[in-house]
């Protein structure tokens, strides 16, 4: 038994709010909610980051 089904988590925090769990590559699960244009694009370098394809610094 897992203890938990998140393998790799991105982590954001969003203004005046606690850190959250917005993206979860082992499950494909996205949490838009209160993610801003730029969070988003954080989290897709992230992601690509972690894919090995990169991200544009």
């Amino acid at each position: 038994m897992k203890a938990s089904p998140y393998i790799e988590q991105i982590r954001v925090k969003s203004p005046g709010k606690k850190e959250e769990v917005l993206y979860c590559i082992d499950c494909n699960e996205y949490r838009m909610s209160d993610i801003t244009e730029e969070q988003l694009t954080d989290i897709y370098n992230l992601i690509g980051e972690f894919l090995g394809k990169g991200g544009e610094q």
